[in-house]
């Protein structure tokens, strides 16, 4: 066991996180065109998840020879009170068979004591971590204090031992403070909101927060759910105060956009809103919280200059919503900082200073700023519309695919996959498995048959001795069969199963995988491979052998006591109905389970874990355990009624053999009286022995039926989602692939372009016509839902043209393969994502570039000194039994540094702005000639933003940058911008030329005066 856990133990969590990053990242995987290295990381992750066969063999070699040997011990402890020559009566034949079976159920009793003494200690290390977890100090909550809303005292707060950590001498915030917390990137800033919020454990010192909180995360938390759900949060619901939040939140003109307004469902992890609109959903949720201290993380990064402007007049400061509550924010927006009573700084996790800020806005006090912003007024009329019978408010679907019952082409496509030789090994594996059965089986009833006679005691010896020796060999034919089943078999079907799945998943269009649920892809990857590779070959070797002793058991009987088969055929047509009617029951049963059972049971859970910190924080966490709780219940009892139905039929068909039985004696009682030589009692044990052995066998042939039921639609569903599921365009088109130069100059030419996501949707590129010249700069802007980031859609073609075409060097984009196409622009996006690995298999995957071209991109972006530091992760594989995972663990640490670094679990160990960075780099090393940056500076202070701008004149003036952009500054310095607006190209032209005359774009600069402010 230990050497079956040393081989899988850690590389389970491979082919897991591989899964986990396609659900959560598939659009940086097709940006950068990494599918094909996922295919390769996970299925090699899922071959080395699969245990050595050496390691199988000596496994079920040690399991065989243990479980043969209480049959072993049995017969040698009874051949050796046997005398030879003596005779045996009926009764002491009985005796000494009841012993065998005793002795033998003895010691495997006792053989599974030392698994019962595992599963012991197993559970104390389980409780040891629950008691160690709860032993880690946290910030303390106390209710509401008229004067304080934080205080803090000789505190230092640590994510574990060797780690980063929070250090403040004295820090105290009165309620209603508006609080900044500014740093550089990577300071500790989002430390500092992990503290307060109670998810950074407290080593030392004194630590309160005085009231609820209100949070809202730097990446915004969302349900799938509808959008009206995921701002009340389980609260109830208050029409008034609602539409209230949900103006000064700025949302109002987007829920007119959705097709249901705010009943449309929100896909997994808000996939349908951008940045901007995932950021206002969890403000508005935050707000009305109803909270006393509202914690903002990077709050206005994702917005527009002027939806910025609209959260702090109608909800930061003035007239504004929270404008009597304690609000604390951590920013980079310069400009936003003199509005605040406070200024925290932070540098390398140490609170240095706290700097008082008095300020006014052109003379007019801040206390007056918003007196002019329009709240809604009392009784006003709802503007969020409930429902829209027009469009369907549902995001997330499941494809329309057609799932046919199985059939034997079914049947023969799963053969095909498991392999002839492996199918054919087992069958007859289990012939011969069964065959012993029926010998030794034979050799009882010829004792049995002669009992009382001088030779009985030779002929039980005899009988003793082969039962020993077929134990034997019938336990080492079971473990070949097992290895077979499981290593040859299982995981080889396991394997090409979960290829074929990861294939078709990745090669599916963008848009078509967003809407797909989570549960859906669960469903797939979890529940119907692990059932149709794990799951169904055993249970089709239990069918067979179910099957073969079956038969052996009718030969039996034919050949002893035919006269049975006269009760037992009208007793098999029963049986027969009844197991018929278990089936059935038993499909709807699964259908209900894959409907909303253990399936809506993970969902939630998955949900719950993917926003703890936010319902934490709420103190919401209650309300979404009883949630946890309901779809537990109903799982649970889909469970409980299979194995009602299953006792049930188990107790009829025992109830049918104990019929039979007193059938039996009756009709030996009967004969006995006509003719006292006709039936013996062995022949009255053979006659119930036999039949009871025969109904058993074949009520567990019927029974086998269920299992093979349970896995059949699995596997149907399977074949129809790898070959029905829809596919993107080639990856590669031989005849057009361009050449290895291509694009030379980087220049792009949209014409009549247009683009939708799905064709029920109006289009959200329009007719758009422009010409972008080789190696120029290009700043695209515009207001949300202009279309900005829809650019980088269709120049990625992440989702084909609804009309028109696109050339890269006079290249139509949509005649070459994806590969080609993406492969050779470079993109720095606006979420950027650091997988679970080393730095250096985040920057080159597909290992193209030596060490040295590496290190010079990694000194080229100037963040050398992000990978100076080891991570101290540790391996949890390694982690000794009883020790706590939370606070200071203990386990093998990973300490590299350089390229070696560790990056950890969605690139925790990285700040937001470090990994838009890391971003940076991967596109200094790929040196393409196109890049776009989209957002990329969003997450990151002004100063970092001058040198990441520095870098890139500097290193890619002599490429083709698109740059799109909510800070107007960034794209000063361009050779021209584009102004986009519901889809079209409103204006085209250089920074001077615009701002000269009255444009769109000089209007939006215009928007941005409120930034302008006095310090008195």
């Amino acid at each position: 066991m230990k050497l079956q856990n040393a081989a899988t133990g850690a590389l389970a969590p491979k082919f897991q996180q591989g899964y986990a990053n396609i659900c959560q990242y598939m659009k940086t995987i097709k940006l950068y065109g990494w599918e094909s290295v996922f295919v390769h990381e996970i299925g090699l992750g899922k071959a080395e998840y699969v245990t050595p066969p050496l390691v199988w063999l000596a496994k079920f070699a040690m399991s065989a020879l243990n479980s043969s040997l209480s049959e072993i011990a049995a017969s040698l402890a009874i051949i050796s009170q046997l005398h030879p020559d003596s005779s045996l009566s009926y009764v002491e034949l009985t005796i000494i068979l009841s012993s065998m079976s005793s002795l033998v159920a003895f010691t495997r009793s006792l053989g599974s004591i030392s698994d019962q003494l595992n599963y012991i200690a197993e559970t104390e290390a389980v409780f040891k971590q629950i008691v160690g977890a709860q032993k880690v100090n946290y910030i303390v909550r106390k209710t509401a204090a008229k004067d304080t809303a934080v205080k803090m005292k000789d505190v230092e707060f640590s994510w574990g031992k060797d780690k980063f950590s929070i250090r403040s001498s004295a820090l105290e915030i009165k309620q209603g403070e508006f609080v900044a917390i500014v740093g550089k990137v990577g300071c500790g800033k989002s430390s500092i909101v992990s503290a307060l919020c109670g998810e950074m454990p407290l080593v030392k010192g004194e630590a309160c927060i005085f009231g609820g909180i209100g949070y809202v995360s730097q990446k915004p938390w969302i349900m799938n759910a509808t959008f009206r759900e995921n701002v009340l949060l389980g609260s109830e619901y208050d029409e008034k105060r609602y539409n209230q939040i949900i103006e000064a939140c700025a949302l109002v003109e987007d829920l007119a956009q959705m097709p249901a307004g705010d009943m449309s469902e929100i896909g997994h992890a808000g996939i349908n809103l951008s940045g901007g609109q995932k950021t206002r959903l969890a403000l508005a949720r935050a707000i009305y919280m109803e909270a006393d201290v509202f914690i903002f993380d990077d709050l206005l990064s994702a917005v527009d200059a002027h939806v910025e402007r609209h959260l702090v007049e109608h909800v930061l400061v003035g007239n504004g919503l929270l404008a009597d509550k304690t609000r604390i924010l951590v920013t980079h927006a310069e400009h936003v900082v003199p509005l605040c009573d406070k200024v925290i700084t932070v540098e390398h996790g140490d609170i240095l200073a706290t700097v008082q800020t008095k300020i006014s806005y052109n003379g007019i006090p801040v206390q007056d700023l918003a007196s002019s912003a329009k709240s809604t007024e009392a009784g006003a009329k709802p503007f969020v519309q409930e429902t829209k019978p027009a469009k369907s408010s549902e995001f997330t679907v499941a494809p329309e695919l057609d799932v046919p019952a199985f059939n034997r082409k079914t049947l023969w496509k799963y053969i095909t996959l498991s392999g002839y030789a492996n199918v054919a090994a087992a069958i007859v594996l289990q012939f011969v498995f069964s065959y012993c059965f029926y010998y030794v089986e034979n050799l009882r009833m010829e004792i049995v048959k002669g009992a009382g006679t001088e030779l009985m005691a030779s002929a039980l010896k005899r009988y003793l001795v082969a039962h020993a020796a077929v134990a034997i060999m019938r336990h080492q034919i079971s473990s070949v069969s097992k290895l077979i089943n499981s290593r040859l078999w299982s995981d080889r079907v396991d394997i090409k199963m979960t290829n074929m799945i990861v294939k078709a998943l990745l090669y599916t269009p963008l848009p078509v995988f967003e809407r797909m649920s989570k549960g859906t892809l669960d469903n797939l990857m979890h529940y119907d491979v692990m059932l149709a590779s794990l799951h169904l070959p055993p249970v089709f070797c239990y069918r067979v052998y179910e099957l073969f002793n079956a038969f052996n058991s009718l030969l039996l009987v034919i050949r002893t006591t035919p006269i049975l088969l006269i009760s037992l055929i009208p007793l098999l047509f029963i049986m027969r109905l009844i197991s018929k009617r278990q089936a059935n029951a038993q499909e709807v049963i699964i259908k209900l389970a894959q409907g909303g059972g253990s399936l809506k049971r993970e969902s939630v859970l998955q949900e719950i874990l993917a926003g703890k910190d936010v319902m934490r924080a709420h103190d919401k966490v209650d309300h979404y355990i009883g949630k946890l709780v309901e779809a537990s219940a109903k799982a649970a009892i889909l469970e409980s009624n299979s194995m009602r139905i299953a006792t049930l039929k188990l107790r009829i068909e025992e109830a049918v053999i104990e019929v039979l039985h007193i059938c039996i004696l009756a009709y030996c009682y009967c004969a006995r009286l006509n003719n006292p030589h006709s039936f013996g009692p062995g022949n009255v044990d053979m006659m119930m022995r036999l039949s009871g052995s025969t109904l058993t066998k074949l009520s567990s042939l019927s029974f086998s039926d269920i299992g093979i039921t349970v896995c059949l639609p699995s596997l149907s569903r399977f074949f129809v989602y790898t070959e029905q599921l829809e596919q993107e365009a080639p990856h590669e088109i031989k005849e057009t692939q361009p050449s290895a130069s291509w694009p030379a100059q980087g220049a792009i030419e949209f014409r009549g372009y247009s683009m939708r996501y799905r064709s029920e949707l109006d289009t959200v590129l329009d007719q758009l016509s422009f010409t972008v010249n080789g190696k120029e700069k290009v700043g695209i802007v515009g207001r949300t839902g202009a279309g900005k980031s829809s650019l980088t859609y269709a120049l990625l073609r992440l989702v084909e043209p609804a009309a028109g075409s696109i050339f890269i060097d006079s290249i139509d984009i949509s005649t070459i393969g994806l590969r080609a196409l993406r492969s050779n622009i470079s993109i720095v996006p606006q979420d950027p994502v650091l997988f679970e690995g080393t730095i250096r298999d985040n920057l080159d995957p597909k290992h193209e570039y030596t060490d040295a071209q590496v290190w010079e991109a990694i000194e080229k972006a100037r963040i050398g000194h992000l990978l100076t530091t080891p991570t101290g992760a540790f391996d949890s594989s390694v982690q000794p039994s009883g020790t706590s995972l939370v606070g200071n663990p203990i386990g093998k640490w990973i300490a590299g540094v350089g390229l070696d670094k560790w990056v950890t679990l969605n690139g925790a160990n990285f700040s937001v702005g470090e990994r838009q960075l890391l971003s940076l780099c991967r596109a200094l090393l790929w040196q393409r000639a196109i890049l776009i940056m989209d957002e990329a500076t969003a997450n990151i202070d002004s100063a970092t933003d001058q040198i990441m701008q520095a870098v890139i004149r500097e290193q890619f003036k002599d490429k083709t940058v698109l740059t799109i952009a909510h800070r107007l500054n960034t794209v000063m310095s361009c050779d021209r911008i584009l102004v986009m607006d519901a889809g079209k190209v409103q204006e085209f032209d250089s920074p001077s030329e615009l701002l000269s005359r009255d444009s769109q774009f000089s209007r939006l600069v215009e928007s941005m005066k409120f930034n302008e402010k006095t310090i008195e």
